[in-house]
């Protein structure tokens, strides 16, 4: 019997760190708590001190700045849907 090919690839990585998954099977939340944990190892003012990784920083933080207007929109939504659901549910029940 064959083994299932994700099982022999597991089997391969038993003794290397484990096998990071690919972007798409990590949440959103993941990738934020990796890009954070980068950003603290490195000396970000010392990036900026230099005009071409500072050109570079400048990038990333206008995708920071998308991103959080992206997550405050989202968080707006999730809050009128809340809001919905708790007004309903505060309405007597009727006998």
């Amino acid at each position: 019997v064959r083994h299932h090919h994700a099982e022999g690839r597991m089997k391969r990585f038993r003794n290397r760190k484990p096998a990071r998954r690919s972007s798409a099977e990590r949440s959103v939340e993941e990738v934020m708590h990796d890009t954070l944990r980068m950003i603290e190892r490195a000396d970000l003012k010392a990036l900026a001190a230099n005009p071409v990784s500072r050109e570079a920083l400048q990038g990333v933080h206008s995708q920071a700045v998308k991103q959080v207007v992206e997550f405050r929109r989202g968080l707006a939504l999730a809050e009128q849907i809340e809001q919905a659901y708790a007004s309903a549910l505060a309405t007597a029940v009727e006998a």
